[in-house]
C-alpha cells in the first residue's frame, strides 16, 4: 500500500468500539483532507472483527449533488433520509477497500454500520514524515488518545 502510493511513510490507525444500543442512526460522511496537499489523498481501510464499512453509491458526475452532500453530511437526518437502502454497497467481511478522501468531488460517501457487535477497525492514509504530525493533530481534534484508542505511527 505505501509503495503503491509513492509515498515514504504512512498513518496506521487500529480503533475499537463497543456494541451499544444508544443510537442506530448511521454517520454518512466523506472524509475530508488528513494533511495539506494538492495531491489526491487515499485511505486504506479493513474491519477485522464487526461488521464492515458501508459505502453509498454516488454518480461521481454530479458534482452539484456531491457539494450538497459535502455541506450537509453533518446533519444526520439529512444524510440518513438521502441514503436509499438499494445504493448501499457493503463490503464483504475481511474485505479491504482503497477509497479517495479530501476532495468533495472524488472521496467516498460512507459510514460505520450500526454498532450492534464489538469492531475493531484498521485504516492507513499514505504521506510523506512531515504530514505525520498534521494527521495527528487533525485527528487528535476528533478522536483524542484514551485509553480505548491505540495510534500506531509508522
Amino acid at each position: 500500500m505505501i509503495s503503491l502510493s509513492k509515498k515514504e511513510h504512512a498513518w496506521f490507525c487500529l480503533r475499537g468500539s463497543v456494541a451499544s444500543n444508544l443510537s442506530s442512526q448511521k454517520r454518512w460522511h466523506m472524509d475530508g483532507s488528513h494533511y495539506r496537499s494538492k495531491d489526491i489523498q487515499y485511505k486504506f481501510c479493513f474491519t477485522i472483527q464487526g461488521e464492515p464499512t458501508l459505502f453509498y453509491l454516488l454518480p461521481r458526475e454530479s458534482m452539484r449533488l456531491r457539494q450538497v452532500i459535502w455541506r450537509n453530511m453533518n446533519d444526520t437526518q439529512f444524510t440518513n433520509e438521502f441514503c436509499h437502502k438499494d445504493l448501499i454497497y457493503k463490503i464483504e467481511k475481511r474485505e479491504g477497500v482503497l477509497f479517495m478522501i479530501g476532495n468533495s468531488n472524488l472521496a467516498a460517501f460512507h459510514s460505520e454500520p450500526e454498532t450492534t457487535t464489538p469492531r475493531l477497525f484498521f485504516s492507513i492514509v499514505p504521506c510523506e514524515e512531515n504530514q505525520l504530525k498534521e494527521i495527528r493533530e487533525r485527528l487528535y481534534m476528533y478522536y483524542p488518545p484514551s485509553e480505548q484508542q491505540i495510534y500506531i505511527q509508522g
